[in-house]
């Protein structure tokens, strides 16, 4: 990984009525291999403030420094 390389990586998720993330995929991302598995990670310290959501998708955009 470079430093300044960016990317992005779409992933859908239910969330339980707490606002918990939770079946957390990854849809589709760019550059493939380099984002995704700190997205999930990050995906899953995420709350959600709306709890009455079922579920949702959602873009992270990254970039190393």
């Amino acid at each position: 990984m470079a430093s300044g390389q960016e990317g992005w990586v779409r992933m859908q998720v239910d969330v339980e009525r707490g606002g918990v993330p939770f079946n957390i995929r990854v849809v589709d991302s760019s550059p493939k291999g380099i984002f995704e598995e700190v997205a999930v990670a990050s995906m899953k310290e995420f709350r959600f403030a709306n709890k009455e959501m079922e579920s949702c998708g959602m873009v992270f955009k990254y970039q190393l420094k």
